[in-house]
């Protein structure tokens, strides 16, 4: 397959990841661990990036994924500041559907934070992108599985090597907290640290903000609910 090198998208040099293109088209090209692409495949677009091709070789396996024109939200946010209530309800809601579309696919992401969700530049659209680290989870108990995420979204159980689909939702309360604040989340790993947590988002103006990141973000994780609306 011919392509063209656009640009290097990665600061790990042991993790490739380039913008190519194909016949006037862009896509990402990436290594690929059989579990993203399986993810991609499964998920078949919508407000994912589609999977367009597997491509092997003799050592390695590479992927090559729709790119997603647009911003990441936190590059949004650091570009505009914190939003305003009726924006962070409506970003929030879409991204909480990508969320619950996962669930529905038995699939954790287990690494949702603001550079993972990019709003397209076509029609404002939310999509959530990178799934190398994800898990297709297929019974609802927990079980231990190595720490893997980003200090600040990481929901407090993954400390104790446990993973439920509701360690996304706390994610997303941390993620929803960023965008009202403009600052990352604390880390969360253990009981002191989520309290010093609320009393962040005990600051936070807007009370129904307060009350939908708390809804996420409860340190129990059956009390997190996959039930959201958008009004």
């Amino acid at each position: 397959m011919n392509f063209q090198v656009l640009k290097n998208l990665s600061t790990n040099p042991r993790n490739l990841v380039l913008l190519i293109n194909i016949k006037d088209k862009k896509y990402i090209l990436k290594k690929d661990n059989r579990i993203e692409s399986t993810i991609l495949e499964k998920l078949n677009g919508n407000n994912y990036p589609k999977l367009f091709k597997r491509i092997k070789t003799n050592k390695t396996s590479f992927l090559i994924e729709d790119y997603i024109d647009g911003i990441s939200l936190s590059r949004f946010i650091k570009e505009n500041g914190p939003l305003d209530y009726s924006k962070i309800q409506e970003i929030a809601f879409k991204c909480y559907l990508c969320i619950k579309n996962l669930r529905k696919n038995n699939i954790i992401h287990k690494d949702i934070k603001p550079s993972h969700f990019i709003l397209s530049s076509t029609n404002q659209e939310i999509f959530l992108i990178d799934f190398d680290n994800s898990l297709i989870k297929s019974f609802e108990e927990p079980f231990e599985i190595d720490l893997f995420g980003t200090k600040g979204y990481t929901a407090p159980e993954r400390y104790q090597k446990e993973l439920y689909f509701e360690s996304d939702l706390f994610s997303l309360g941390a993620v929803i907290y960023f965008l009202a604040t403009g600052k990352h989340p604390p880390e969360v790993n253990n009981k002191r640290k989520f309290i010093y947590f609320k009393y962040l988002i005990s600051k936070i103006s807007s009370k129904s903000i307060r009350q939908l990141i708390n809804k996420l973000t409860y340190y129990n994780p059956k009390k997190r609910i996959f039930s959201l609306n958008n009004n």
